[in-house]
């Protein structure tokens, strides 16, 4: 019910709006625009996304500061107003239960526990020290294969070398990497 309410609400303010798109030419244009279409974009952020009358505010003058940027490219200033609106308000509400999800101290956090954030800090600087001890050549050509998920061939034509040359040196970069990481798990004994 609250829906059809709030559609009706809707709808009855874009119908005012076309009415009122006759006023426009008497006024300057952009005070015109805002004070013809800012009580329909806050209308449309306050009642069919739920957001705050001040935060409706500021997404609002965000939509028509965007505007504003380069007016030359809006066709059509009310379908982009109500569209830039919604766009404005759904990026909103999702950052904001994010921010909510990460800030909360009473809910428990979805994001990571505390074990996975700190295995995996572990493994970053692990996987730094280790790189840290090979050469760039490895460093390079370990990022592009394993990070970047390029091919043997696409790296050998990068450096015009063979692919053949590039799985060589693969495999020599990983022997390097594991020396590496074994050197490190000794010297902690």
């Amino acid at each position: 019910m609250d829906h059809l309410r709030t559609s009706v609400t809707v709808v009855a303010a874009l119908v005012s709006c076309d009415q009122a798109d006759d006023a426009v030419a008497d006024a300057s244009p952009f005070d015109a625009i805002y004070d013809t279409y800012a009580p329909l974009l806050r209308r449309i952020a306050v009642s069919r996304f739920g957001i705050s009358t001040a935060d409706a505010a500021d997404l609002v003058h965000d939509v028509f500061a965007t505007y504003l940027v380069n007016p030359k490219r809006v066709q059509e200033l009310r379908p982009y107003l109500i569209g830039a609106i919604c766009n404005a308000s759904r990026s909103y509400l999702r950052k904001s239960s994010t921010r909510s999800a990460v800030c909360s101290a009473v809910d428990a956090c979805d994001i990571a526990d505390d074990n996975s954030l700190h295995e995996r800090v572990v493994r970053e600087v692990l996987i730094g020290r280790i790189l840290g001890r090979l050469g760039h050549s490895c460093r390079d050509a370990l990022q592009r294969f394993y990070v970047e998920g390029e091919t043997a061939a696409v790296i050998a034509e990068r450096r015009n070398t063979t692919p053949g040359y590039i799985g060589r040196l693969l495999h020599f970069c990983r022997q390097r990497a594991l020396d590496a990481y074994h050197a490190m798990e000794t010297g902690k004994r």
